[in-house]
């Protein structure tokens, strides 16, 4: 009978409601009157990212800016709210605190944490607690909004963004140093918006804090980076990132590639889409825009390409040439300085191509002719321009008689002997088109020419052209200077 009594009673304890701790005290102004607006805000603590509770009874809500008013005669401020040492969070009972605002006009006059417990607490012979006590069961991720209120109103609407109502507001107002606000009302208005009202209309800022958890042993976390890790992160299966800073993969028992680069600047590696290991990668590199190589550069293969290139590009088996050709070969490119060499025998078997041969001879070889020789030279070093085939040369430049334009100042651009050709009559007074070092020789082919002594022209005086007349003159890059004349 005695064990059923106390088994009873023990129910009975356990039905019963935690009965809530009152909190009191007093809050005066440094002249020992009570505030006009006081008020005594609490803030629970240290239970995020979880939802406190008292077990068996209820959850708790209301977690910040929970205030109560200060009598205005008395300076007394009470009221009832669950302690530290009944409200549950993440499963673990005794970890939260409360944390109390004294208010005076709307603004945070001091501020303390307090571990609140037992049936009545009072605040004027309290001590504050000077740390926190860890967090238990998970870490926790946090997301920060801040809200800028640059007019002063008395309905702030914050739109937060995060998707989710467990979020967490602090206003200021925008004096210097910040003074925190305590509105009238803060109201979750949904999971991306927080609406604060206020007696006064106040200007500011609020920011907002969303924390989440997560645990690293069990929980898939994307887009996290963990910086100076103590251990290997472990990617998927075998593959890790190890504390050397290289990335290891593993097949089997045994490692079947590491991936590492020194790191003096930013790489980026791409992999073809094939079913191989990694030594039988089919890799191809692609350069774009101008690309400079110096020193030497070695290839293997097909070469293609479409940036200048300078310096030497050493191919490992002979039989290079430029054009598309088969084999290995250079291919759609320009080069600075380059020189493209043929092998002992053999000719290009490109379209549109040019080499050098062992003994120094050009070779050009077009769409349709076969290889035609442009400079040769044989064992005595005798050179030969053209070949059997014949070259054409611009006109002018092996002394071909050029007609000299009309007018005073004809051009003697490209050329260096002339025929005058004026129909009427004409004093030249310069010769145009010319560079430094210039000779011209004028044959003089009629009689309305007269070449005049002056600033370009410095000569023995003016010479009026009768028929085979010559003339002879030499540019110093200023003027033009006689050196002889045939007066025939």
């Amino acid at each position: 009978m005695k064990t059923l009594l106390k088994f009873l009673a023990m129910l009975l304890l356990l039905a019963m409601p935690v009965t809530a701790t009152t909190v009191s005290g007093h809050l005066f102004t440094p002249a020992g009157a009570a505030p006009a607006n006081g008020s005594v805000c609490f803030t629970l603590q240290n239970y995020q990212p979880n939802v406190p509770k008292v077990s068996g009874t209820a959850i708790i809500g209301a977690q910040t800016n929970f205030c109560v008013s200060v009598n205005t005669s008395t300076g007394v401020f009470s009221t009832s709210l669950y302690g530290n040492d009944v409200i549950e969070a993440g499963g673990v009972t005794g970890n939260t605190r409360w944390r109390i605002d004294f208010i005076v006009n709307g603004r945070q006059q001091s501020s303390a944490v307090y571990n609140i417990t037992g049936t009545t607490y009072n605040i004027d012979s309290a001590t504050p607690v000077s740390t926190l006590p860890a967090a238990t069961s998970s870490s926790v991720s946090t997301q920060v909004y801040v809200h800028t209120q640059a007019s002063a109103a008395t309905t702030w609407t914050v739109n937060h963004g995060f998707g989710d109502p467990n979020t967490v507001c602090t206003f200021f107002d925008n004096a210097s140093p910040n003074q925190q606000l305590f509105p009238d009302t803060v109201k979750l208005t949904d999971s991306n918006n927080v609406t604060a009202t206020f007696s006064v209309a106040q200007a500011g800022r609020a920011i907002c804090i969303r924390a989440s958890s997560f645990t690293f042993s069990t929980q898939t976390i994307n887009d996290v980076v963990v910086k100076t890790s103590t251990g290997n992160q472990l990617i998927t299966g075998n593959n890790y990132l190890g504390t050397d800073g290289h990335f290891r993969w593993k097949s089997g028992t045994s490692f079947f590639g590491i991936v590492t680069h020194a790191n003096t600047a930013d790489r980026t590696y791409t992999f073809p889409d094939v079913t191989t290991t990694l030594g039988g990668l089919g890799v191809t590199q692609t350069w774009t825009g101008v690309n400079t190589f110096t020193g030497a550069a070695t290839f293997n293969g097909v070469l293609t390409l479409g940036s200048t290139v300078t310096g030497n590009i050493v191919p490992t088996t002979s039989g290079y040439s430029l054009g598309n050709g088969s084999g290995n070969n250079f291919s759609s490119g320009y080069f600075d300085s380059f020189l493209v060499v043929s092998p002992a025998s053999g000719s290009p078997s490109t379209l549109g191509a040019i080499r050098m041969n062992k003994n120094g001879s050009i070779y050009m070889k077009t769409e349709l002719s076969a290889d035609m020789p442009i400079v040769t030279k044989d064992i005595n070093d005798i050179i030969t321009i053209g070949g059997s085939v014949g070259v054409n040369f611009p006109t002018g430049i092996f002394h071909t008689i050029i007609t000299l334009p009309t007018g005073a100042t004809p051009s003697v651009a490209g050329g260096a002997v002339f025929n005058t050709s004026n129909t009427g009559a004409t004093s030249i007074t310069n010769l145009t088109g010319a560079f430094s070092g210039q000779v011209v020789t004028i044959i003089c082919t009629e009689t309305n020419t007269t070449f005049v002594d002056g600033a370009s022209l410095a000569l023995a005086g003016n010479l009026v052209c009768t028929v085979d007349d010559i003339i002879k003159l030499v540019y110093n890059g200023t003027k033009w200077i006689e050196i002889s004349r045939s007066v025939n």
